[in-house]
């Protein structure tokens, strides 16, 4: 029977192909996220089973998954000017919704809280 392989362990969100960042380090590489499993970014995924906030709401994990990261504000203005947007993942300790409407707003709110102040 063929065991399906774990998934990869890659910074959410991803780093810059080598060569894209004109040679400035990319604030990417000192994020708390870096290297930890990327599936918790996504708060619906199985990932949380067991996890001691599973049954926490969701953005008690958002903001736990990103508390004391250094990067923050950087990670806020990604999301803001990210294009295509990333939805239905957590980035500066914000669960960014699939869909818009009203939790969209708010999203985008605390995004640019964080990322301006």
């Amino acid at each position: 029977m063929h065991q399906p392989e774990p998934p990869t362990p890659t910074p959410v969100p991803p780093v810059l192909p080598p060569g894209e960042n004109s040679g400035k380090i990319d604030w990417r590489t000192k994020a708390k996220c870096l290297g930890l499993d990327p599936r918790l970014w996504d708060l619906d995924s199985e990932a949380w089973a067991g996890h001691p906030l599973a049954l926490k709401p969701r953005t008690v994990r958002a903001t736990a998954l990103c508390k004391d990261c250094p990067v923050r504000k950087e990670c806020a203005l990604f999301a803001l000017t990210e294009t295509p947007r990333m939805l239905g993942v957590v980035l500066a300790g914000v669960d960014i919704p699939v869909a818009g409407g009203a939790k969209a707003r708010a999203a985008k709110k605390l995004l640019r809280e964080v990322a301006y102040g």
